[in-house]
Parts: C-alpha cells; sequence; structure tokens
C-alpha cells in the first residue's frame, strides 16, 4: 500500500492532504519500509516548505534526497523506489482501503484484549475508534465532492458565494479570505495566554449568530457560563455588571440580535465522538473548540495528541460539512511579538500546522498590551492566499473587537 499511497501524493498536494486526513492518527510513515518511510519525509518537508505547490515530482524528491542523504545506497535505493511510483491511483479506492486496513488494526488489538479478558480503558478506547472508523468507511460525504464538467457559474456562485461564504466580522479579515470561510474549513486561532482567543471567538461568535448562522460553542476549557455571559455582554455591548443591572434591557437586545442561534456545550475534556453527536443533533455552520489541547484523544503525549486533536477537527469539518474554529495557545516564542509564525504555535513541530486551512494569530508588543492593541496575522492562508495582517484594538469588558 505505501506506494500507492506515495504515488497519489506526488500526483498532488490535494490527494497528499486526502491521504493524511484518512490516515489520521496512525501518522504519515506508520508501517512503511525504510526507503518508503526517507521517501514519505522528503515529500512531507517538500509540501511544508512551499505551501503553494501544487504537486512534487520524482526529479525534486531525487534531488532532496541526494542533499540530504549522505549515503549513496539510500540514494540509489529511494531512487528505485520512486521509479516504481507512476501516479496512476485511484483515491478514493485508495482511501477506503486505508480506513479498512486501520479498523481491521484495531479489530485486531479489540479480539487481543478481549482474549486476555482484559477490560481496560485501552479497551474502551479501541473500541470507540473502532466504531469512528467504521462511520468514516461508512460515510458517503467524500462521494459527494465529485466535480465533473461543472459550469464555471455553478463553480464559484455555489461553493463561494452568497449563502456558500461565512463572512468574519472584521472587514479586512474578509478581504483576505475571499469573504470569509467556507464549509469543510479548520480555522486556528492562536496566541499566548490572555492576549484575546477567546474574546476574538466570541466577537466572531456575536457576528454568525446575528447573521442567522447556528453556531455550536464546545467549551472545556472555561466554565460554560462564563463564555455565555460573555457573549451576552458582546451582543449588548455593555460590561456585565451594566448587563446584570439592566436585565430587561438585555433581554429585548437578545431577542433581535440572533442569540437563540447560539448552542453551547461544556464538556470535561471531550472526545470528537461526542462532538460529532453534538453536530449531529444540533446541526450548527460552525463549531468553535476551545480548547484543542483538551480534547480526548487517547494519547498522554502532549506532542502527538495535540496533533492528533488537529487532525480531528480538520476530519470533523469535512465530514459533518461545517466550518471549525479550534483554539490553541503559542509558545514562548511568540511572547512581545506584534507578527506570529505557524512555528510561534506551541509544539508546532506537530502536524498542526498541516491539519489547517488558515492560521489565525494574534500578537501584541508590551505597549500594544497597556493601550488594548492586537495584530491579527495570517501565517497559513489557503482560504485566500495572501498572508496579511492588520491591527485591532480590543475591549474585554464587552468583549467588542474594533478594526484600526
Amino acid at each position: 500500500m505505501e506506494n500507492r499511497i506515495l504515488s497519489a501524493c506526488l500526483k498532488s498536494r490535494s490527494n497528499y492532504e486526502t491521504v493524511v486526513r484518512a490516515l489520521g492518527e496512525d501518522g504519515f510513515t506508520t508501517s512503511f519500509s525504510p526507503v518508503a518511510k526517507a521517501t514519505a519525509e522528503l515529500l512531507e518537508d517538500f509540501y511544508a516548505t512551499d505551501e503553494l505547490a501544487e504537486y512534487c515530482s520524482r526529479d525534486v524528491l531525487l534531488d532532496r534526497a541526494q542533499k540530504k542523504a549522505h549515503n549513496p545506497h539510500l540514494v540509489k535505493a529511494i531512487s528505485d523506489f520512486c521509479g516504481g511510483l507512476d501516479g496512476s491511483v485511484s483515491v478514493p479506492n485508495l482511501v477506503k482501503d486505508i480506513r479498512d486496513h486501520r479498523r481491521h488494526r484495531v479489530g485486531d488489538a479489540i479480539a487481543g484484549l478481549l482474549a486476555n479478558r482484559s477490560e481496560t480503558r485501552e479497551l474502551d478506547q479501541l473500541i470507540e475508534k473502532y466504531l469512528s472508523l467504521k462511520a468514516e468507511s461508512d460515510e458517503t460525504g467524500d462521494q459527494e465532492n465529485v466535480f465533473s464538467g461543472m459550469g464555471l457559474d455553478e463553480l464559484f456562485d455555489d461553493h463561494f458565494g452568497g449563502e456558500s461564504t461565512i463572512p468574519f466580522s472584521l472587514p479586512r479579515l474578509n478581504e483576505l479570505t475571499r469573504g470569509g470561510a467556507r464549509a469543510g474549513h479548520h480555522i486556528l486561532v492562536f496566541a499566548r495566554p490572555e492576549l484575546g482567543k477567546s474574546l476574538f471567538c466570541i466577537d466572531q461568535v456575536d457576528s454568525w449568530t446575528t447573521n442567522g448562522y447556528r453556531t455550536l460553542y464546545i467549551e472545556n476549557e472555561e466554565p460554560l457560563v462564563d463564555t455565555t455571559i460573555r457573549l451576552v455582554c458582546r451582543k449588548c455591548r455593555r460590561t456585565r455588571e451594566e448587563v446584570e443591572r439592566n436585565r430587561g434591557k438585555a433581554e429585548q437586545v437578545l431577542r433581535g440580535s440572533g442569540y437563540e442561534k447560539y448552542v453551547g456545550a461544556s464538556l470535561s475534556p471531550g472526545n470528537y465522538q461526542v462532538i460529532g453527536k453534538l453536530v449531529d443533533e444540533h446541526k450548527p455552520k460552525i463549531v468553535v473548540l476551545n480548547q484543542l489541547r483538551n480534547i480526548d484523544v487517547g494519547d498522554d503525549n502532549r506532542v502527538t495528541a495535540l496533533e492528533k486533536a488537529a487532525i480531528g477537527a480538520r476530519n470533523l469539518a469535512k465530514s459533518k460539512g461545517v466550518v471549525v474554529v479550534s483554539v490553541t495557545q503559542a509558545g514562548d516564542s511568540a511572547e512581545g511579538k506584534q507578527f506570529l509564525e505557524l512555528s510561534d504555535i506551541d509544539f508546532s513541530k506537530t502536524g498542526i500546522p498541516g491539519a489547517i486551512d488558515l492560521a489565525i494569530g494574534i500578537g501584541a508588543s508590551q505597549d500594544d498590551k497597556k493601550f488594548g492593541f492586537r495584530t491579527i496575522n495570517l501565517p497559513k492562508n489557503k482560504l485566500g492566499g495572501e498572508h496579511g495582517s492588520f491591527q485591532v484594538r480590543i475591549f474585554p469588558q464587552t468583549g467588542v473587537i474594533e478594526q484600526v
């Protein structure tokens, strides 16, 4: 299967991203032979380095192998291996085979534990994983996104305009993303603590619900009641104390604000099976995950757990046809910086950058913090292509964000 996987990934970035999603938490090179693993690592590095590259040729891989691998025997092995990668692979069938293979491996592990009469948390996690993989295999959503001879009016108007595009609250952000987000996109919001990640999300939720988009806010970081009160304050443009003193007036404001389109759910910490059920039940257009690092993905290693959580968020967006906005921390390297990069994401050496379509970094210098200014950065932007930045001013007491 490694030949089929790498053949597909060489042919196009789209194939590569589809395969990576199908492989999920099992990883891109798990169970590969040494030569295939070395080839896959070169391919990963190529797509990560050039986010605009649409495909990778065998000549590029061989050139990189010669520069990186000082062992001529390894270079020769990679050359011979690449010679057998012709790109003639049916990606839908490959994805189905990958999912079936993963499910069978999990089934074997479950059988082994049951044979030993082992009733452990590991068994529960494996059963949950098996059911999730089975659901993925049974889904027909991927088949629905097959375009063949589609007219340009339908292609652009139906998929990139009108109701298909969900605008953000900030005009400049809409300009940089060709109008906003669309179903299937995974958006990451990251910043240092206390710089306004939750505030930014609440500001967006206010805008989305006001415009009629049902939004599911998954809260596993703060008490849900606090988050909901912050949303109420944002809609009323008043402080918590002002809302409490004038509850009747606040109720009137909420009636015409789309407040009923907001669904808050508190999880501790929750997993993607539970989140998926909430999406099926409430049928939102947007799902906010606060925070990514707290989602239970069955892994105690912080680095791999974050990667699995990010991949899970992207799979959720694709499989459920929703926009997923996830929140995570920026690392120490972002302290005092206005302009954040992907490398500033905490544990950025994981697969988080590869599992998102839009990265929204929130940065601030020490002086900016004093006066409530923040810089919005887009270090990854597959929605619009431009890695732009702009400044905003935040008002934490009311939750208001104003573009400067």
